[in-house]
């Protein structure tokens, strides 16, 4: 039992934490929540108070009350007016629009509060997503990673802005617990004594319960994100092997198991604060019974019936409130262990700009895992220089593509270093080295929009010249002035609307049009026919030896035109030399790729 409340309250912490933690980053918020808080606090227990002349009036009995209604006596006498039945209703009506505008300003600013905080999840969880690095990247489920973004961050978020609500729900109770204990010593006790005892009954039956269920809802909702994403984002795959009705049943079992998950921990969730709020009603009107049974002041006792009721609501809201952090508790974990802690702050590094290099790239003793016991490559040592043209040749999954992840930084070695002229490359700002990278892959993806969109999205400066320069270099500007809305034609969701060839092209111009320091082509030919392979060669002429040029390909041929090759097999360059020296000797692993 001990236990179970220290974990209970471990729990709570970490998410007060974060609270604090955003206050400190939002001074302004934080001033005007809590003046906003206390503002509303006293207009609730005016508009309470504000009932007393019109009870007293119609009931003649102010003992118990004569204070609160001289108070407003006088004050009606100060604006000219007398204690009348009219003037008391205009006092409770005033009283009571006075707590609702209040109450109304204050949820305003609590749900905007509510959408900036799962605003700082979002943008931390995208910033660590990219941050983390490639290798971070691929280790991770699409499932999970795209649930945690759509649901589990609303969750978390949900459950820090539900310690906001706890914390400002008690301040409120307090507030009008003071003033039913003024009116009713008898009555508030009895009822604060047994609503106690209702709320540790229930808080300690189903806070374990609703954080279990909510966490097999978080991995339930985990796969039903794999199961509808997965085939989607794989469509034509799917169709080609005529698994379509597999695909759609799959989700439907697992969407089936979600749901009822789901319901379960949040009809559990939902109901506890409405058993609480009706219990609470009750136990208030038995409380009643009693103080009048004692001889307590009639009016009194009435309106400290209604302080009451209006904390019930508020109570039921706290139980809530902790109902809610109960269930965030596997999403904020899950967040965690993805990202690390919201506001954890990272040690920044002193980076080196990269505006460009003069002499040379270089990896030195270069070994890499992708966490299997086996390196990706090993050893890996070569130069290339600047505005050269080299290949790297060998079959798939010798390393070719892990090598240049390795040498634009995307990855991080095991061993080894990179080097860019005399700096290492991990001591260089990425972005900045990056903005001169263009890289082709070998699926290349173009966004839903035009041709202009999309070398705006590669370079955001760029001129119209720059963009028919750049679509020129890339020898598929005669198709694109050739279409009837020329740069504004529209490319399709991810290029569909492209033919393989052109979407190709295009691709080089985005990392043409970038103006590149180092051009990357992963495989760039591989899926291309023989006459938009020779486009893609001949668009490599035209810049080779004004830009440094690094293509991978499983086909020798593809390597014709470099300075240097270098071969790869099993992570290892087995072989390097110009493609004419390496072909013409028999005993080479490029000569008999290429013969066989």
């Amino acid at each position: 039992m001990n236990k179970n409340i220290v974990e209970r309250l471990n729990i709570y912490k970490k998410f007060f934490k974060i609270l604090i933690d955003y206050a400190r980053v939002n001074i302004s918020f934080s001033i005007t929540y809590v003046s906003l808080l206390m503002l509303d606090s006293f207009a609730k227990i005016f508009s309470i108070i504000s009932m007393a002349p019109l009870v007293d009036f119609l009931s003649g009995d102010n003992v118990g009350t004569q204070q609160i209604t001289l108070f407003f006596k006088d004050t009606l006498s100060w604006f000219g007016f007398e204690y009348t039945l009219g003037s008391s209703i205009a006092v409770f009506i005033i009283g009571s629009s006075l707590g609702l505008l209040t109450e109304i300003f204050l949820y305003s600013v609590s749900r905007r509060n509510a959408y900036k905080l799962q605003y700082h999840f979002i943008s931390s969880g995208i910033k660590r997503f990219f941050g983390q690095g490639l290798k971070f990247i691929n280790s991770q489920s699409f499932g999970v990673i795209q649930n945690t973004f759509q649901r589990e961050i609303s969750q978390a978020g949900d459950g820090v802005n539900e310690i906001l609500l706890f914390v400002s729900n008690i301040v409120q109770v307090l507030f009008m617990l003071a003033l039913a204990f003024s009116l009713s010593v008898v009555m508030s006790s009895i009822t604060l004594l047994i609503l106690f005892l209702i709320f540790i009954i229930m808080y300690s039956s189903s806070s374990s319960l609703i954080e279990r269920l909510s966490t097999k809802t978080t991995i339930s909702g985990n796969d039903v994100s794999q199961a509808l994403f997965e085939p989607l984002l794989n469509a034509k795959q799917i169709l080609s092997f005529g698994r379509s009705k597999h695909a759609i049943n799959n989700h439907s079992k697992v969407y089936e198991r979600h749901a009822n998950d789901a319901v379960l921990s949040q009809t559990i969730t939902y109901s506890i604060p409405l058993i609480f709020r009706t219990f609470g009603i009750i136990v208030a009107l038995v409380a009643m019974y009693i103080s009048l049974s004692f001889g307590e002041s009639p009016s009194a006792v009435v309106i400290a019936l209604v302080a009451l009721i209006r904390i019930t609501p508020i109570a039921s809201q706290i139980v809530a409130s902790l109902a809610s952090i109960s269930a965030a508790v596997p999403s904020l974990n899950q967040f965690e262990l993805l990202f690390g802690y919201i506001f954890q702050k990272q040690k920044q590094k002193q980076l080196i700009s990269f505006d460009g290099f003069s002499d040379k790239i270089q990896l030195n003793n270069v070994s890499y895992s992708h966490g299997t016991a086996k390196n990706s490559v090993v050893d890996i040592n070569m130069t290339i220089k600047k505005n050269s043209y080299v290949s790297f040749i060998g079959p798939s999954g010798s390393g070719k593509t892990t090598c240049i992840d390795i040498l634009i930084g995307l990855l991080r070695p095991s061993s080894g270093h990179v080097s860019i002229d005399r700096d290492l490359l991990e001591e260089v700002d990425l972005d900045s080295f990056l903005a001169h990278v263009g890289y082709v892959q070998q699926t290349p993806f173009l966004f839903n929009g035009s041709i202009r969109d999309n070398l705006l999205w590669s370079n955001p400066s760029a001129t119209e010249k720059e963009m028919w320069d750049a679509l020129h270099l890339a020898n598929i500007d005669s198709f694109v002035s050739s279409t009837e809305y020329q740069l504004d034609t529209s490319v399709g969701d991810r290029g569909v609307s492209m033919s393989g060839g052109q979407k190709q092209r295009i691709a080089l111009a985005l990392a043409l049009v970038r103006h590149p320091s180092i051009l990357v082509l992963d495989e760039a030919t591989n899926s291309l026919d023989y006459e938009s392979e020779s486009s893609v060669i001949k668009a490599l002429d035209k810049i080779s030896h004004k830009v440094t040029i690094i293509s991978i390909s499983h086909q020798p041929s593809m390597a014709k035109n470099s300075d240097y090759v270098f071969v790869f097999n099993e992570g290892e360059i087995v072989e390097s030399g110009t493609y004419d020296n390496l072909i013409d000797s028999k005993n080479s692993f490029l000569y008999k790729m290429k013969h066989k």
